[in-house]
């Protein structure tokens, strides 16, 4: 799983163990929904959560892990929207325009597309995850939103 350390947040990986990290976490930022575990990472974290009917209602969240109970490790990150000082990759960060290149470096081919949402994306290149970007039309531009790491389900068996 070391080759997963290049998807990562804040120092945390894809794939790592929670008691690798756990001493480092905000214990108001830990949240338990179904067989998950998720932590949430803010702008500010002095500002208290905000939370409604036990949903995160918070626009100073700019990330957030998803941590299974079974294996206790990382299966997901998410990078959002107003997280824009995140760099992936050396170049990938929130507002940078999705064109031919990019989908070239990354392989990347549109999920089933409707037209309803947004399109979203996946990485043929990353096979061992999922690699997804939200994105959002801006003055005729197709921009990054949010960027996903998933591992794909087999590889929690590892």
């Amino acid at each position: 799983m070391n080759n997963l350390k290049i998807y990562s947040y804040n120092g945390i990986y894809l794939g790592q163990h929670i008691s690798e990290f756990y001493s480092t976490l905000i214990p108001e930022n830990i949240f338990f929904q179904g067989m998950s575990i998720f932590y949430v990472f803010q702008k500010d974290s002095k500002l208290p959560l905000k939370r409604k009917n036990n949903t995160i209602c918070d626009k100073n969240i700019i990330a957030f892990l998803k941590i299974d109970i079974g294996c206790m490790k990382v299966v997901s990150i998410q990078i959002l929207n107003g997280n824009k000082e995140y760099i992936f990759l050396d170049s990938i960060k929130i507002g940078t325009v999705i064109d031919k290149d990019l989908k070239n470096i990354l392989e990347l081919e549109l999920e089933d597309y409707e037209g309803w949402n947004p399109p979203e994306y996946y990485s043929k290149k990353h096979k061992e995850l999922y690699l997804s970007f939200n994105s959002n039309f801006d003055n005729g531009m197709e921009t990054i939103t949010e960027i996903s790491f998933s591992l794909n389900a087999f590889n929690l068996i590892d």
